[in-house]
């Protein structure tokens, strides 16, 4: 496993680490329960991070590897569930989509090593967060985003949040995003943690 910026690899597998159950489940995307942009050189490109992702829900699936090693013999595959976007364009950050199977890798969290073992990938993305025309130049805009991206009981898209025809939208790309993915197999609640370089997002 190559050097992670959040995540110590582990050589074996800690005696009594219940096994990662494996099939498919639903997971829906929620708010993030922290957001940070505290990186960004320009704080007018704050807008254009945005963590607000249009309410929807991934479809997971854990396989097990024959053969390979306690540390790395599971792996995951991420698809938009059936709650996706049927041909419009949702305001916000736009939700990661795996191009292929990722090999999860036994870690402990760095910056959260009180959780215990974790299940772990991760990889690069090209990032799109989709905006209205005025949101770099109308407060009211701005509340309104920042006001979603802290409200995580992500209320149903409205027709505010949805590009119309003949809307002008920012397409915001930030290339070469690293997504992270954690998936703590010793929690019941709240034990898998998604993030993306200065975002963390438990779900």
């Amino acid at each position: 496993m190559t050097t992670t910026f959040d995540a110590t690899p582990l050589r074996t597998a800690p005696a009594g680490l219940p096994t990662l159950p494996t099939g498919t489940y639903e997971l829906p995307i929620s708010a993030p329960s922290t957001a940070q942009q505290g990186c960004l050189v320009n704080s007018a490109q704050a807008d254009a991070w945005s963590c607000n992702i249009p309410m929807t829900s991934y479809t997971i699936t854990l396989t097990g590897i024959p053969g390979a090693s306690d540390v790395d013999d599971n792996e995951v595959d991420f698809s938009l569930g059936n709650n996706t976007f049927p041909g419009w364009y949702a305001y916000g950050s736009q939700p990661p989509l795996l191009p292929t199977t990722q090999v999860l890798n036994l870690v402990t969290d760095s910056q959260d090593p009180s959780r215990g073992p974790a299940w772990f990938f991760e990889l690069p993305y090209d990032k799109l967060v989709i905006l209205p025309e005025n949101a770099f130049t109308s407060s009211s805009s701005k509340r309104d985003i920042e006001y979603r991206d802290s409200d995580h009981s992500q209320p149903p898209l409205s027709r505010d949040d949805v590009a119309q025809t003949n809307d002008k939208p920012w397409f915001c790309y930030w290339n070469g995003t690293l997504l992270e993915a954690f998936i703590y197999v010793s929690n019941n609640h709240s034990n898998m943690k998604l993030f993306t370089n200065n975002q963390r997002r438990s779900i």
